[in-house]
């Protein structure tokens, strides 16, 4: 069986600032089923959007008997652009949200439109909420298959919730944008302050924001629960 893994950094794997240098130590999920003998294909890319992975994937050609693991992340990157390395929302993305009439109906129309787009894809997809959980909208799509709902959930068992949002930039940004704050403040607050307890305690776990090995080990355990044997 051949597996195409598709995801942001957390497809990547472990990071390591040791040499005063910020970057994959080669310890992941990829390497992890290739020790248990699958074929794998890592497209994953640090800090792509879901829009990107989805793109990629679509225009790939898929063999008989591959599958594709797709890493889901962070919503907000679809509108986002890089500037001086910093991410800033785009100003017609924030109109979006705030012409939503709460950011649940946002997300709501966001994974749906995301999971419909994935489905197209004709092969089975594994999927796992990585930076971003899994909605539950994709129980609608018959060959997307939620082998991991949230990652953070099942390494952090003392996490409350999960949260679609995990990038800190756009906390700040958004904080200051008072027509958005007037529209969604309430319900933005909360969200924001349950990213931030769920980025402390992966920083108490993990001391990152990715996940170390033992915690990639149980990750790749799940999935690989739901797969055909290596053949």
């Amino acid at each position: 069986m051949k597996l195409i893994l598709a995801g942001d950094s957390w497809g990547i794997g472990v990071y390591s600032d040791a040499n005063g240098t910020y970057e994959p130590t080669g310890e992941g999920i990829e390497q992890l089923l290739i020790a248990q003998n699958y074929d794998v294909a890592n497209i994953s890319k640090a800090g792509c959007t879901n829009q990107w992975i989805v793109s990629r994937l679509k225009y790939m050609s898929y063999s008989r008997g591959e599958v594709v693991v797709f890493i889901q992340t962070d919503p907000f990157r679809d509108g986002c652009y890089f500037d001086n390395g910093l991410k800033i929302l785009k100003n017609e993305f924030i109109d979006q949200l705030i012409a939503s009439s709460s950011l649940k109906e946002f997300f709501n129309d966001y994974y749906n439109k995301l999971y419909s787009k994935l489905s197209l894809i004709e092969t089975q997809i594994y999927c796992i909420g990585g930076w971003s959980p899994l909605h539950p909208s994709i129980a609608n799509y018959n060959n997307l298959i939620p082998v991991v709902p949230s990652a953070s959930k099942l390494l952090l068992p003392t996490l409350d919730e999960d949260t679609y949002i995990s990038d800190f930039e756009w906390i700040e940004q958004l904080n200051s944008h008072k027509p958005f704050m007037r529209k969604h403040g309430k319900e933005f607050k909360e969200l924001a302050l349950k990213s931030s307890d769920k980025f402390d305690l992966m920083c108490k776990t993990w001391n990152d924001v990715h996940p170390n090995l033992a915690g990639y080990q149980t990750i790749t355990k799940e999935l690989v629960k739901n797969l055909l044997k290596p053949t």
